[in-house]
Formats: C-alpha cells, structure tokens, sequence
C-alpha cells in the first residue's frame, strides 16, 4: 500500500500524506460555488476488512497521466462499492429522512453516483461483473447486494437495462 501511495504522489501533487492519511488536496465546484483548498480522505483498507475481497485480485490498470496504476478491477470493484451501498440503504430504508445522519445521506449519495458511473463505463468497455471473482464472499450474497440496487432503482428503465448488459444472463436471472 505504500508503494502504491509513493507511486500516485509522484505522479499527481494533489495527493499528499499528513500523518497516516492519505488524501487528495484540490478544488470542486458545487453549484454556483467553488471550494478550494479541500482535502478528501482516500481510503485505503486491508483486503478481507468490512466485507472487501480477501484479496486485492484481480487488478485492472488505468493509465493515469501516461502512467499505469493497479486498481481493483472493475468487475470486482463494482460489487465493492455497492456492498458498502447496501449496508447504508439498508439501513435507511424504514426511516424518515429527519431521522438519518446528513453523514449517512452524503455517503448514499456518494455511492450512487459512483455506482450509475461504474455501471455506464463498464457497459461502454463492455465488461461484465464476475461474481465469482470476489475472493471471500458467496455468489448468492453478492447477488442479494445487486437485487438491493435493483429494487432501488428499478423505475429507471435506462440504468437498469445498463446493469442487465453488465451482468451475464445466469446471474440476472438469480436477480
């Protein structure tokens, strides 16, 4: 992990470690406002911990300023992210909005973003999710977590048919 941290900073000053943290330092515009100066925290977990694969396998290289850096594939990456969606929604769900942490409806937020993102590109690179890729979790669990997405989601005709060309038709079918 600390290669991979010297190896980003090298190339991209943006990121930066301040104790044991790594972060990104830069700038955003969020509607007519621009904030500058604003550090995100880049989190960087052990494989194994809080339901992530038992191994950072297999990887994918994006190119990144003419340079290569090993990310977790897509394929696995996906579920990764919605894994930690889930656990949020889920936990959401049966609420008033007044009764969820602002914190906890950023994450959601967040993640779905992230997660309609992930969907489109991997549509576009024609890449599917492999569930049995995913070292330390069952295909059956796996797919509960997508069903979640689904079920959330599934009065937007055009991000569900995205998800559908993602997937391979034995696991939509388990959906």
């Amino acid at each position: 992990m600390v290669s991979l941290r010297n190896e980003i900073t090298k190339i991209d000053n943006r990121f930066a470690t301040k104790d044991f943290k790594f972060i990104f330092q830069g700038e955003a515009t969020l509607g007519s406002d621009t904030v500058k100066n604003f550090n995100v925290l880049v989190e960087t977990l052990r494989a194994g911990v809080l339901g992530l694969p038992t191994t950072a396998e297999p990887t994918y290289n994006c190119d990144y300023n003419g340079n290569d850096i090993p990310i977790l594939h897509p394929r696995i990456l996906l579920l990764t992210k919605m894994s930690r969606w889930s656990r949020a929604w889920k936990g959401t769900k049966d609420k008033e909005e007044s009764e969820i942490r602002p914190q906890t409806l950023f994450k959601i937020e967040s993640d779905e973003r992230d997660l309609k993102w992930l969907i489109n590109w991997m549509g576009e690179k024609k890449m599917t999710i492999e569930f049995a890729d995913y070292a330390g979790r069952n295909r059956l669990d796996l797919v509960a977590i997508v069903r979640d997405f689904y079920t959330k989601f599934s009065g937007n005709e055009a991000l569900i048919a995205e998800l559908k060309s993602i997937m391979k038709k034995e696991d939509w079918d388990a959906l």
